[in-house]
């Protein structure tokens, strides 16, 4: 698997503007939101949030009380979760009264 970050890849992002965008990640916390191991990921995920008007999260229940080094954004911004059946109650009922719809499969 391969990805495009860094200074370039987010020039190019910006240019454009999405209705929907599907971001992944390995940590999500319910004070620090979400979070990515590496800098420049973190980053072009954010520039691609910014450029959209709808976020879905997609996360197993594995993502969720972890915390890594990088910001991405607050769960504020995040418009939709789908997760698994596994991922602990506490963490559906934040996101539904953040106003976030939820899709556990």
């Amino acid at each position: 698997m391969a990805s495009i970050v860094g200074p370039l890849a987010e020039m190019l992002v910006n240019q454009f503007r999405a209705n929907i965008c599907f971001i992944g990640t390995s940590g999500i916390d319910l004070k620090q939101g979400i979070t990515d191991p590496y800098l420049s990921a973190a980053s072009m995920k954010n520039t691609m949030i910014q450029k959209s008007s709808y976020v879905v999260l997609v996360a197993d229940h594995s993502k969720f009380g972890q915390i890594n080094k990088a910001s991405v954004c607050g769960l504020d911004q995040v418009h939709h979760l789908i997760t698994d059946h596994e991922t602990p109650k506490h963490y559906l009922d934040h996101f539904q009264k953040l106003g976030i719809a939820v899709t556990v499969v």
